[in-house]
């Protein structure tokens, strides 16, 4: 299948759920995504196990093969997954790494690709005709690429030079195969790069960090779910939400916000860490969600700023400092990792924030704003 630019049927139907107070498809398919959420450790587990049995196919079709340039796409989650996972693979292999939305690739990048660029497509379905397409035009033009997805047999998966299935249910709004895939990507670039003998005790923390990634976010899930179930109800009445962070947590901005949208229902907009200095649009009583990281002083800069704007700010972060605290409405504390993975752990808490949120906001009987 390839996608040829020309609107689908499937383009033209409705959700199946409405943003009405009290939809009832919409209510159960959040409480299916908190099933799938509370399940994500063992997804890590499952994925981490099932890759290392299939990755040597990779390691070895592209150890001897100089690799100039990474590409990762995809649509939603898919394509944010790459953002989380773009620093990761440029400190592993040397080289250039750009996260796209598959049809931005499809339409105007696809010129510069050669034999030396690896291109990556996330489907979670395996049918995505833009990513498929992206990765036919990549393929044409000599690029290695990889297929992932967590549908068995799925087409995404024969049409790629490697296909790696993705060991994560898909119950609600995506959670599993979000995290899944960027511990998957992780995996085979850190073995590849290993084996290549590119920066081997790199490789090496890597992959020890990636072992201890199940129990992290396990620990993750019991730090952040009290927090959120007594604080999430706070911001039932507020609409829009903006998240920004920086390197791998901009990546876990871009999940929050998607997340938010789709359970609560929401708006919620993101923007790199820098960038939200550059427009001052939170207003009185807007939530800002600042993923901690290792950015220091301009982290604190942003929680100040979005205080003195009369933000409501929510700081998730393993080490937060003393002067964001003091400003925050809402903090919480996950498991350190190092930074380059730390999205997987981050990402946990926005979940069950946007999963709370949208509790409340049922039982408040609040709807989209157009509604009120």
């Amino acid at each position: 299948m390839k996608y040829d630019g020309m609107p689908r049927p499937k383009a033209k139907a409705k959700e199946p759920s409405l943003d009405t107070a009290r939809d009832a498809n919409r209510i159960r398919r959040v409480d299916k995504t908190y099933l799938e959420l509370k399940q994500q450790g063992l997804a890590l587990k499952r994925t981490l196990e099932y890759t290392k049995s299939v990755c040597p196919k990779m390691v070895e079709d592209l150890k001897d093969r100089r690799i100039d340039r990474v590409v990762l796409l995809g649509c939603g989650d898919s394509w944010f997954v790459g953002t989380c996972l773009e620093i990761l693979i440029e400190r592993l292999l040397g080289c250039s790494c750009q996260s796209y939305d598959a049809f931005e690739f499809f339409s105007f990048r696809c010129d510069v690709l050669d034999e030396h660029t690896v291109v990556i497509g996330q489907s979670a379905s395996g049918t995505t005709r833009v990513v498929l397409g992206a990765l036919a035009k990549a393929s044409e033009k000599g690029a290695y690429t990889v297929g992932i997805s967590n549908t068995e047999n799925a087409e995404i998966l024969h049409s790629s030079d490697f296909g790696l299935l993705v060991q994560a249910k898909r119950e609600g709004w995506p959670t599993q195969a979000t995290s899944s895939a960027i511990v998957a990507v992780a995996y085979i670039f850190a073995v590849l790069a290993k084996e290549r003998g590119f920066r081997d005790s790199y490789c090496s923390k890597v992959l020890c960090e990636l072992e201890s990634l199940e129990s992290k976010v396990e620990e993750a899930i019991c730090l952040a779910e009290p927090v959120m179930k007594k604080n999430a109800p706070l911001f039932v009445n507020s609409s829009f939400f903006q998240a920004t962070g920086a390197g791998p947590l901009f990546g876990a901005a871009q999940i929050s916000c998607a997340k938010l949208r789709e359970l609560c229902p929401v708006q919620a907009s993101c923007y790199p860490l820098e960038e939200f200095h550059h427009y001052r649009t939170l207003k009185s009583k807007d939530p800002l969600v600042l993923f901690v990281g290792t950015s220091g002083q301009r982290e604190v800069d942003t929680a100040l700023v979005g205080a003195y704007d009369g933000g409501m700010i929510i700081a998730i972060g393993s080490q937060i400092d003393p002067e964001i605290s003091k400003v925050c409405d809402l903090e919480c504390i996950v498991p350190l990792v190092m930074e380059e993975l730390q999205p997987v752990v981050s990402m946990v808490a926005a979940h069950l924030f946007a999963y709370y949120l949208a509790k409340a906001k049922y039982d408040a009987n609040i709807g989209y704003p157009s509604e009120v």
